[in-house]
């Protein structure tokens, strides 16, 4: 979860390059520690790769002053 123009954006925690899950932010920036990956905080866009996908946005809802974050559905 993240702040872009004082709006919340949230993405999926888990790195398009190998599936591992992204651990930390650094100013600006959502990394994989795993490979190195970089990702903005504004759009989800690759800044270092090796991945070429950008992290995937996760929907919400807000209720009251609490967000819902849409988990994926698990595929069969």
């Amino acid at each position: 979860l993240s702040l872009h123009d004082a709006l919340p954006i949230s993405y999926y925690a888990a790195c398009p390059h190998a599936g591992v899950k992204v651990n930390r932010i650094e100013g600006q920036e959502i990394i994989c520690d795993s490979h190195g990956a970089r990702f903005s905080t504004d759009n989800g866009a690759v800044l270092k790769g090796p991945t070429k996908k950008s992290l995937t946005p996760a929907p919400f809802t807000t209720d009251g002053d609490v967000l819902v974050i849409s988990m994926p559905k698990e595929t069969e």
